[in-house]
């Protein structure tokens, strides 16, 4: 079983399987989104052992471990349960897997659960292979917004919360797209926005404002990026200027504060060539995976800038860039160097 993440597909069988009491012998959980893997993992964990540790269970972890050791405690027999529970997280047996680990895995016991852990795997090499065709390779990448919009969705419906949802777009665009940075700032919302009666109980449902999010919510280095490349577009190199060298005061990077002017001035050309052809926002949001938030902040920007001078700072940023990894200018005057491009006018 096989395919691409689908948080309604893929999360639902394999909770019917945790359900059913019918778990595989093997799942390889892989991708770039941390918070899914790891909600997966311990899902499984839950339903093969229970919290805590447990006689059943083996956890490995790092460069050390031996397949060998792997092996002889997955072939052991449970101890007063029906499976043992073998999790292998980010292990040189799984990134280079000797022949036994992978022969091991085509021919595991029944009483038995694997779980393979990994950011990044290689789907050419024979130990994918093997997982993908004796157990469940998962992908759990990076999620869309429309995915991200449904789990905050029912994050908030499960905590009793009410965020209007132009404001989930909002949040969104403020807080980055990681599910583990959206999950904690919806908990510091919660906490923050929570209200007693006389008694001492919550009042509910706990509502979830604008101002509050402003308030306690973390700002991205991308959203500040946003500020200073709109202001610079405005005409107001000053002010681009100054929220620069705050970021430079955070000790952000000046290489990396470049490479997100690039990409959004990237995204402004986009933009100005989806209505050059007149398509609709709604195909302008689902092609580039933009949140209503970020395209409403741009669109102007993007309307009000010729196609000329967008396409001349790319292609000026992009030399840039080239410079910075020769070492033949510093990449804070570089970042300078494209405020000023951009705030001059046509």
């Amino acid at each position: 079983m096989q395919g691409k993440f689908d948080e309604n597909k893929v999360m639902k069988q394999i909770r019917k399987d945790i359900k059913e009491n019918k778990l595989k012998g093997l799942y390889l959980l892989y991708g770039e989104e941390d918070f899914l893997r790891k909600q997966m993992r311990d899902e499984i964990k839950q339903a093969v052992v229970g919290e805590g540790e447990s006689m059943n269970y083996a956890y490995y972890e790092g460069k050390k471990v031996e397949a060998a050791s792997v092996i002889d405690f997955a072939d052991t027999m449970p101890f007063m349960a029906e499976k043992r529970l073998v999790i292998v997280e980010n292990c040189d047996i799984n990134s280079k897997a000797p022949d036994e680990w992978v022969e091991y895995l085509s021919h595991i016991s029944d009483t038995t659960c694997i779980v393979l852990v990994e950011r990044k795997v290689n789907k050419n090499t024979k130990f994918y292979k093997t997982c993908n065709k004796h157990g469940y390779a998962v992908d759990l990448d990076k999620q869309k917004k429309a995915a991200l919009t449904e789990f905050i969705s029912k994050w908030l419906e499960t905590n009793n919360c009410i965020m209007d949802k132009k404001l989930i777009s909002y949040f969104l665009a403020r807080v980055s797209e990681d599910m583990n940075l959206v999950e904690r700032e919806l908990e510091k919302l919660r906490d923050y926005c929570v209200e007693f009666d006389e008694e001492g109980k919550v009042r509910a449902p706990i509502l979830i404002s604008k101002e509050d999010i402003d308030s306690i919510c973390v700002q991205t280095l991308e959203d500040k990026v946003f500020e200073m490349i709109g202001l610079a577009f405005k005409g107001n190199y000053e002010r681009a200027i100054i929220l620069f060298q705050d970021l430079l005061s955070l000790k952000q990077s000046p290489v990396q504060v470049h490479a997100l002017i690039i990409r959004q001035v990237n995204i402004l050309l986009q933009i100005k060539e989806y209505y050059r052809l007149r398509n609709s926002n709604r195909e302008l949001v689902d092609t580039m995976n933009l949140s209503d938030y970020i395209l409403r902040i741009n669109t102007p920007i993007a309307k009000g800038t010729s196609y000329k001078k967008l396409k001349y700072l790319l292609e000026e940023g992009t030399v840039l860039d080239t410079d910075i990894k020769r070492g033949r200018i510093e990449g804070r005057m570089a970042v300078e160097l494209m405020l000023a491009m951009c705030s001059r006018p046509e």
